[in-house]
């Protein structure tokens, strides 16, 4: 699902956030909370984490347990240990009110999606003053699309900021402040009011919304809203999150609004899914066609079919989802040609849900290239029947989840003179006849040349198959260089435009953050904790971290392997116009003529990696 098919949406919300919402521990009422303390909230999250866990213990033991019977005739003829265990899942299933299990492809959706955030939504709504559970959520997400009466009632409040009474226009910015981002569309046309003061007030509201988004607080309540519709049905939610979805901006929410969608749906809500498959917003019709085919599955195949040929490569993904256990061969092909989709996410997601239904185990770290990767797909769907692949997927293709790659580089291979490639890798320079080798598992960056850069390279489009990385990522190098000119060259990684870098043998390392293209300074130097010895490796890791705006979150990590401790630490948070996009990783050596460069072993890892950004 592209941000480019989803529109400019404002999104709205009664909530103030302007004023300082009740602490925790100062709310009474007990219609929300129902008595309880903060202590109370923090022990029943835990109890439904624990209790979930033990549904799965239950639920992945229940098919062994059938076998035993049918040999015993006897369901606790097993050992000790089991029936602990199965008795646990016996508890957690009948003494749950909390926690729903279903036995249908949304039961993983339920155990998954958002289950570790439980705490944190619950503490977030709470100090919020919205009720933590499924009712209060959807109550916060019906604020964000005001009434008919609430419009009104705003126009006339905008109006009032330009009462010749103070007082009155007091209480006027005070109410529309409560309305907060419903009040953005009319606040913005009051901009090019003739009354100055109304001008004046709209902008300052403005502003406040703006600083409130900025902050993050506005689109954390909308995710652990959406997140708290995965743990347990309500008769409400389908309307809800169908009105919420076209006022979203951020893919993250839209998706969490897809998962709590095809958690929700019930029976009775056939008609409005089928109106939704015509719905003048993308973003709705995606959610919308997979949530059809649970539904309805038998009849939905004929309305959903039409949908792989769509011009929009996520609604094309969204149909795929919805027949892949029905069509299996068209769906594959049509997942074939999503790898080369335009929009990065259905591109990625696309493959993930190829490396299910050929077994991929995509948790460990042996992914070869992507482009290598897509060429055995292509090959399974061409050769091997249907038969042969995991089907059916069910839950599995609900889950959004996206192909993540690995690379690591050992430098086993010895190469007297590097002309161009090693392996996956490209060899560059600025300077003539500078030159690379590899002996003895390490590669070394020859510093008898003038002043200029030498790096090997890798590229997003090499590891994740798109022309520049989007989700977190670490980098690992063991790094080091030769005494001969310390001080006047150094090594490093470099990510984007930016690179990371120390000077070997030269007291304190003299770390430094400085761009590539101009060599200008972002991070002047700094005094590590050790001074890195020359012929040794040391360990360099930097964990890349995508943020808003283009800006990345770089920690970079120095390791002595002779003193582990202490240890270099540095984060920066680069701008965007420094950093430009994240299309290359590299290792680089750069400066004047000195000692060689050494490098042990290079690696880049996105699989695994769950940070914030």
């Amino acid at each position: 699902m592209g941000t480019s098919e989803h529109g400019n949406l404002g999104t709205n919300v009664r909530q103030n956030p302007f004023e300082q919402a009740p602490k925790y521990h100062e709310r009474q009422s007990s219609e929300i909370h129902e008595g309880r303390t903060p202590k109370d909230e923090k022990t029943m999250a835990l109890r439904t984490i624990v209790q979930t866990n033990l549904q799965l213990a239950f639920l992945s033991l229940r098919a062994r347990f059938t076998k035993v019977s049918r040999r015993t005739k006897h369901a606790f003829a097993a050992p000790p240990s089991h029936r602990v265990l199965f008795s646990l899942g016996l508890l957690a299933i009948f003494f749950v009110p909390d926690t729903e299990v279903r036995a249908d492809d949304r039961q993983q959706l339920q155990l998954i999606s958002g289950l570790r955030h439980l705490a944190s939504d619950r503490d977030l709504l709470a100090k919020a003053g919205v009720s933590p559970d499924q009712q209060g959520a959807i109550d916060y997400l019906n604020r964000l699309h005001p009434s008919d009466a609430a419009k009104i009632s705003i126009a006339q409040l905008i109006g009032k900021l330009g009462h010749p009474d103070y007082m009155t226009r007091e209480k006027a910015r005070t109410s529309l402040r409560e309305f907060s981002t419903q009040a953005e569309i009319q606040l913005l046309a009051a901009l090019d009011s003739r009354d100055l003061e109304i001008a004046m007030q709209a902008k300052h509201l403005l502003q406040m919304i703006n600083e409130m988004r900025d902050a993050g607080w506005h689109d954390a309540m909308i995710s652990a809203s959406l997140r708290f519709l995965t743990r347990k049905r309500h008769q409400k939610s389908v309307q809800t999150i169908l009105q919420t979805i076209p006022l979203l901006q951020r893919q993250n929410q839209l998706e969490e609004a897809c998962t709590a969608l095809w958690f929700s749906v019930e029976s009775d809500s056939v008609e409005r899914i089928t109106q939704c498959l015509t719905h003048e917003t993308p973003a709705v019709r995606i959610a919308a066609i997979p949530a059809l085919e649970l539904l309805d599955s038998d009849t939905a195949v004929v309305r959903i079919r039409p949908f792989l040929s769509d011009p929009s490569e996520p609604i094309r993904l969204a149909a795929v989802r919805a027949l892949i256990d029905h069509k299996p061969r068209l769906c594959a092909s049509e997942l074939i040609e999503l790898l080369d989709a335009k929009d990065t996410r259905t591109k990625l997601q696309a493959a993930w849900l190829l490396t299910q239904l050929f077994d991929q185990k995509t948790d460990e770290k042996t992914n070869p290239q992507f482009a290598e990767q897509a060429k055995r797909w292509r090959s399974h769907v061409a050769t091997m029947p249907p038969s042969q692949w995991q089907l059916p997927l069910r839950g599995k293709r609900l889950l959004l989840k996206e192909y993540k790659g690995f690379f690591k580089e050992d430098f086993k291979q010895s190469i007297a003179s590097i002309a161009g490639q090693y392996g996956q890798l490209r060899y560059e320079t600025t300077v003539a006849n500078a030159r690379a080798s590899v002996a003895l598992g390490v590669l070394r960056l020859h510093g008898n040349h003038a002043e200029g850069d030498q790096r090997i390279i890798l590229t997003a489009q090499q590891l994740i198959g798109h022309d520049h990385f989007t989700e977190p990522f670490d980098v690992n190098a063991e790094i080091g260089g030769e005494a001969e000119g310390s001080g006047g060259y150094h090594v490093g990684i470099s990510i984007g435009n930016l690179r990371m870098l120390f000077h070997p043998a030269y007291r304190g390392g003299g770390f430094r953050i400085e761009r590539v293209d101009n060599q200008q300074y972002i991070v002047t130097n700094q005094t590590m904790p050790f001074t890195p010895l020359a012929g040794v490796l040391h360990n360099m890791q930097v964990r890349v971290t995508p943020q808003k705006e283009g800006r990345v979150l770089l920690e970079t990590i120095i390791t002595n392997p002779n003193a582990p401790e202490p240890t270099y630490v540095k984060k920066f948070l680069a701008d965007k116009t420094d950093i430009g996009p994240l299309a290359q990783v590299r290792i680089e050596r750069s400066g004047r003529s000195g000692g060689d460069a050494l490098f042990g072993s290079f690696s880049i890892d996105t699989m695994g990696i769950d940070r914030p950004h």
